[in-house]
């Protein structure tokens, strides 16, 4: 009588990585002992946990069979993080000629800038030259009205200066 845990032919090959030809095989070399642990289900013959026990591949290529199975995996495993590597790879590249484009913009920026305060400078410079100028005028006209002071039109300019009106 089946037991649980019994699976079809084509499961056990699958999962044993051999050809159901090859279970078909043994399970006819070994038919007497295991006759009462094969069964129909549905036109399917299944194959109780003693059935696959028994026709469980024990040789050398079984052992190669599962660590090419584990190698696939791995392989398997490794491409997908090798492909979530390509993708971060090319969004940190992308992210690079942005920053790449900002970088010279601001360089761009910068140097505007740059120029703007060397006018700046230059303005200011300037404009302090004239105001020492308009100063050493001054001075010059305070000077003649000093010394024109006793006259009456020295005098008006004098309180011009000084505020008196």
């Amino acid at each position: 009588m089946m037991s649980d845990g019994a699976i079809s032919i084509k499961a056990f090959a699958e999962k044993n990585n051999i050809s159901q030809q090859a279970v078909y095989k043994k399970i006819h070399r070994n038919s007497g002992k295991l006759k009462s642990h094969i069964s129909k289900q549905n036109g399917r013959m299944m194959l109780d946990s003693f059935a696959q026990e028994q026709l469980k591949p024990a040789d050398v290529n079984f052992t190669l069979a599962e660590k090419v199975k584990q190698l696939e995996n791995l392989l398997a495993d490794k491409s997908a993080e090798n492909e979530k590597l390509i993708v971060e790879h090319s969004q940190l590249i992308d992210r690079i000629s942005e920053n790449e484009v900002l970088i010279e913009t601001l360089k761009s920026e910068i140097s505007e800038k740059n120029t703007e305060i060397e006018n700046l400078k230059n303005r200011i410079n300037e404009i302090t030259d004239k105001s020492l100028e308009i100063a050493e005028l001054k001075n010059m006209l305070e000077e003649v009205l000093s010394e024109n002071s006793n006259s009456g039109m020295g005098k008006k300019f004098g309180n011009l200066f000084a505020g008196k009106h």
